[in-house]
């Protein structure tokens, strides 16, 4: 959808780096600011983008969450979305997409201008081993120091079960930990083991991320 056509995004990311001529488009103050009525047509954003990147030396580009870019069954949606990140791709730049699996084993190889230039860093979940239960159980440890808990050692009590739910993603438990504080913030309680199974991902969407 629009939200994700290269013209969007590309002024986006045009609008992010503060770009003189773009920043201020779509804005409540947009009437008081000199607009050109030219350079709005595709390309146009896309050497700009391109020279705002070299201008301010940006040699990384993170895109977190980016799996989320191609739940779609869409093949020309997901091409529009190639298109767009390629902007931020030169012989000095560099893309790092985080969560973009899907992104890079469907459409990376589709697109000879990634051929033979992307590096996959496969980080995988904490599993049911002795090694992986022993960070995981240390990480709880942590996390908990940082909260209002019911049980000083209630994150540690509940870490095999913490682990399940949220399938071995640290990012995860700390989405679910993170509304557990809202939630006690809110009604002036402590985390509790209800509270947790409360804000606990449901069967079917734990079983989703797993696959």
């Amino acid at each position: 959808d629009g939200r994700i056509s290269p013209k969007y995004l590309t002024l986006q990311m045009l609008k992010a780096l503060g770009h003189a001529k773009y920043i201020h488009y779509g804005e409540m103050d947009e009437a008081q600011h000199y607009i050109p009525s030219r350079g709005f047509d595709e390309s146009s954003m896309r050497l700009a983008l391109n020279s705002a990147l070299d201008h301010r030396q940006t040699r990384f580009a993170f895109v977190d969450e980016a799996h989320h870019l191609t739940h779609t069954k869409s093949v020309q949606l997901r091409a529009n979305v190639l298109q767009s990140i390629k902007c931020l791709c030169a012989v000095d730049r560099t893309l790092v997409l985080v969560g973009g699996y899907e992104l890079a084993y469907r459409g990376m190889f589709d697109s000879a201008h990634f051929a033979g230039r992307l590096h996959v860093v496969d980080l995988p979940p904490y599993e049911d081993t002795s090694e992986d239960m022993d960070v995981w159980v240390e990480i709880s440890k942590r996390m908990g120091r940082h909260l209002p808990l019911a049980n000083p050692k209630l994150l540690v009590n509940e870490a095999e079960w913490l682990r399940h739910a949220t399938n071995g993603s640290v990012g995860l438990l700390e989405k679910l930990l993170f509304e557990c504080k809202i939630d006690s913030q809110t009604t002036s309680s402590r985390i509790d083991r209800r509270m947790l199974l409360a804000h606990a991902p449901p069967p079917y969407e734990n079983s989703v991320i797993r696959k």
